[in-house]
């Protein structure tokens, strides 16, 4: 996919893992870059910012939906993630350098990021546009969106949990299991992959329910038309059961509490810089080995 020219950001959020110290010089670099070029910046990390000696432009990432423009996520995925959950309903595009691991969802490395964030303020870059998921909880008020999954499980370690799952209020069936992922394509690649699920292009969209180690080996993973309504009750005699937003909000659950997982009507925005190919990324990152 080409990229086109977009509009140069004006305001630029940076949110950083608070774990990745290396990110103190790159926050320095950026901000650089971007000031000379006019373009505000706020930093979400008052840690960073202090050491930075740019503790003026720190603010709390509560403010970033109403005050910027782009963000920059510095960290890896789990940033990404952080970032969707932050301004994913307010239609702002993240900028991923990574400087973690596997790094699927970042769009520029330690090598690039200067060449790529010269494209950005020129505005030749593009927008990846994800489908996110909204899950709900019976007796709460709040929704907790997600880019990745939702994760529902047994609150003890090593032991089974029964699930009964319908889909648009027909029953499908009861899970024994460690416990259920209901993923986007985007969360393919995460942890409904290390349960035996398939990979899905992101750009589609669709629901993954992938069991995590089913009693049953014929509970196989199932993919079912974004539209669908996914509940999920916990058996009432097993105690009060978790539920793992993107691997890093958990909430507890009662069994009278049933679990709705929809299709979000907002979608999370990935910058690229158009280098690499989804299927390039996919490739190199799961080392996979061409011909002989």
């Amino acid at each position: 996919m080409g990229c086109e020219t977009m509009i140069k950001p004006r305001t630029v959020g940076l949110l950083v893992n608070p774990q990745k110290e290396i990110a103190l010089e790159f926050i320095k670099e950026i901000v650089s870059v971007l000031s000379a070029k006019g373009i505000a910046c706020l930093i979400s990390d008052e840690h960073f910012a202090k050491h930075a000696d740019l503790s003026g432009i720190y603010a709390p990432e509560s403010m970033f939906s109403d005050s910027v423009d782009m963000i920059i996520s510095l960290g890896g995925d789990g940033t990404i993630l952080r970032a969707a959950r932050c301004v994913g309903k307010n239609d702002i595009p993240i900028f991923g350098i990574n400087l973690g691991g596997l790094g699927f969802m970042t769009g520029s490395s330690r090598d690039s990021y200067l060449d790529d964030l010269e494209k950005i303020i020129s505005g030749k870059y593009c927008i990846e546009e994800r489908m996110t998921l909204e899950c709900s909880i019976g007796g709460r008020d709040e929704t907790f969106g997600a880019l990745n999954d939702v994760v529902v499980s047994r609150e003890s370690i090593s032991r089974v949990i029964s699930l009964k799952v319908y889909i648009d209020d027909e029953y499908l069936t009861t899970y024994t299991a460690d416990g259920i992922i209901v993923s986007t394509p985007t969360g393919s690649t995460a942890h409904s992959l290390s349960a035996g699920g398939p990979i899905i292009s992101p750009d589609t969209e669709m629901i993954l329910i992938t069991p995590i180690c089913p009693h049953t080996l014929t509970n196989r993973p199932l993919i079912t038309n974004k539209d669908s309504k996914i509940k999920i009750l916990l058996k009432s005699s097993q105690g009060q059961g978790l539920i793992t937003i993107d691997g890093q909000n958990v909430l507890h659950i009662q069994p009278e509490n049933p679990v709705t997982i929809t299709c979000a009507p907002y979608k999370a925005k990935l910058i690229s810089v158009g280098t690499k190919s989804y299927f390039e990324i996919l490739r190199q990152k799961l080392k996979w080995g061409g011909e002989r």
